[in-house]
């Protein structure tokens, strides 16, 4: 949903809110790429198409990964990406133990009644639970069926009726050989085939190769969902090796996955660390802890929802 100034809280100063338009219709009109071009960089999109992606969020996207890089570069005593030692996992788990009465598990939320004093937060057994604030990190298609009182604005409710998630799948491998000595090509892949990118890791003992990874998302990922974890593997498989012969015996596929949870869990967790980076602008802190909650609590309703659907 783009940003509409008389329904909004949010105050976008003129020269960046002419960006808030689709992001194939700023490259073509502002950088003057052509179809084709717009075509191929689909690929990367994080959604399901750049028509329905505003471009002013791009802008941010990547701004934020510049900022990032810089934050990398300034302290390179450190990892170039926020870990946890031990595995991401582990943040959450301890975040969950420090609470004073524990997580409340199997509890389907159906209203919110904001009294002014306190909320009183209902579920569908019957059950509720009273707290002075509530920080609601729900996904907005599970959002979308409980009841707010009052009512939320009408700009907030509309964002969570039209928002919708991309959809993300990878296919990983075990690198037999390098291949890419055999035909003199560069390692990974950026395709407008079926498996979209493939990208060889450099994460192993003095830089060498790792593993690869077969990254596909939007529109191409959907057709995925009608197989099953073996299948997808195995077609990935032989699209990489009918483009690229040289693959042949080359790979080992070793994990499949909806890459959308371990994604938002690894957002949430980035978001959450990089408040102890932020030595001016406080006022993004509420919004960085916020986006932080709500990516951690999707990552885990969407990694049960698609477990629950493959049982």
């Amino acid at each position: 949903a783009r940003i509409e100034p008389n329904d909004s809280p949010i105050t976008i100063a003129a020269e960046f809110k002419r960006f808030d338009i689709p992001q194939s219709q700023y490259l073509r009109t502002h950088l003057g790429f052509n179809d084709e071009t717009i075509r191929l960089m689909n690929t990367v999109i994080h959604t399901d198409h750049m028509d329905n992606t505003s471009a002013l969020h791009e802008l941010r996207r990547y701004a934020v990964g510049e900022f990032n890089t810089k934050l990398a570069k300034s302290k390179p005593d450190q990892p170039a990406w926020m870990q946890v030692k031990g595995g991401n996992s582990l943040l959450p788990a301890a975040m969950a133990n420090s609470l004073n009465h524990g997580v409340e598990l199997n509890r389907t939320v159906i209203s919110f009644d904001d009294r002014g004093d306190k909320v009183v937060v209902r579920c569908v057994d019957g059950s509720t639970f009273t707290a002075g604030k509530v920080v609601c990190s729900m996904p907005y298609s599970v959002l979308r069926h409980v009841k707010f009182e009052p009512r939320l604005s009408a700009h907030m409710a509309r964002a969570i009726d039209e928002i919708d998630y991309g959809i993300s799948i990878q296919v990983h491998f075990l690198i037999k050989r390098p291949f890419w000595e055999d035909d003199g090509l560069p390692p990974s892949i950026w395709s407008d085939e079926s498996f979209e990118r493939f990208a060889v890791l450099m994460r192993g003992e003095g830089g060498s190769a790792s593993s690869a990874i077969a990254f596909i998302n939007g529109n191409e990922a959907y057709k995925y969902d009608f197989m099953d974890d073996n299948q997808v593997a195995q077609h990935v498989l032989r699209e990489l090796i009918q483009v690229r012969p040289s693959l042949q015996g080359a790979l080992e596929p070793v994990l499949l996955y909806n890459a959308i949870p371990y994604f938002y869990l690894a957002s949430g967790i980035i978001a959450l660390l990089a408040t102890l980076y932020i030595s001016e602008w406080f006022w993004v802190l509420p919004h960085y802890t916020l986006f932080s909650a709500a990516c951690i609590h999707l990552s885990v309703m969407v990694f049960r929802r698609r477990t629950r659907s493959r049982t």
